[in-house]
């Protein structure tokens, strides 16, 4: 992270610190993936939240924490199984790659989670509108 964007160590540091919090904090928050019964205003009706997959999940980020900021978009809504495509800031390819790299070497991901093209400019806008997702967090 100091080497490709030049942001000094100590903040590198706590930029995967917060990754690796955020990955502790989803997976415990996995397993209360369960739906709420909550009192109706109506006296007759039953209300009910089911919490459940949405889809693919468009995830683009800026490069200013090209590892904290993914972490707080891709766990979540992976923990909730959800299929996510990954586009990382141009300025910062290599560490979304890693990132990406390190979660699959772990086989901590599933075998939905993608990532995407890494191209710049209006190449890469034609390709990523060209996926269709349920969401996007940018």
């Amino acid at each position: 992270m100091a080497h490709e964007m030049g942001k000094v160590l100590p903040e590198a540091r706590g930029d995967v610190q917060e990754a690796v919090d955020m990955a502790y904090y989803m997976g415990g928050e996995g397993r209360r993936m369960f739906g709420q019964t909550t009192p109706s205003e109506l006296r007759d009706k039953f209300n009910m939240s089911v919490r459940q997959p949405i889809g693919v999940v468009g995830v683009i980020t800026p490069w200013n924490f090209p590892i904290a900021i993914p972490s707080w978009k891709m766990l979540p809504a992976l923990v909730c199984g959800n299929t996510v495509v990954f586009k990382p800031a141009t300025d910062t390819p290599a560490l979304g790659e890693r990132f990406v790299g390190a979660a699959r070497s772990r086989r901590a991901s599933p075998p939905a989670w993608s990532t995407s093209s890494t191209e710049a400019g209006e190449r890469s806008a034609t390709r990523s509108s060209s996926i269709r997702t349920s969401r996007s967090s940018r």
